[in-house]
């Protein structure tokens, strides 16, 4: 009878043994859970601080982008007005290239007069 007493004091120090083992490792399980727990909302809040970041960044691209593109439509109608302004001035360094070249002729006929009537009164004096 005691040899069975003790087979059983045996069996349930094992099955306590057992039960122990399972403990530890179930509260290591949960600590582990808590851990994994803690990551997966650090690595949410730190996901949401970039998508944060990422928006403003957007953000920003998309105003700087608005900014080049009106600097460029400025430009663009600058250089337009230049255009324009330089065919102004080309046509009317053209009509005062005329009025130079009608100018020299009716100078150099006044010339040519002032000198024929020079040598006519010359010729008359004589």
């Amino acid at each position: 009878e005691l040899l069975r007493v003790r087979q059983q004091l045996q069996v349930l120090q094992t099955r306590v043994q057992q039960e122990q083992m399972v403990e530890a490792a179930l509260a290591a399980a949960e600590r582990r859970q808590s851990e994994l727990e803690g990551e997966v909302t650090r690595l949410r809040t730190d996901v949401q601080g970039r998508e944060k970041t990422n928006a403003a960044l957007q953000e920003t691209l998309s105003a700087q982008l608005d900014a080049g593109a009106a600097a460029m439509a400025r430009k663009d109608e600058a250089l337009e007005q230049l255009q324009q302004r330089l065919l102004e001035l080309e046509g009317e360094r053209g009509r005062v290239a005329a009025d130079n070249a009608e100018l020299t002729v009716r100078l150099q006929a006044a010339t040519g007069h002032a000198e024929a009537a020079a040598t006519a009164q010359a010729r008359a004096e004589a």
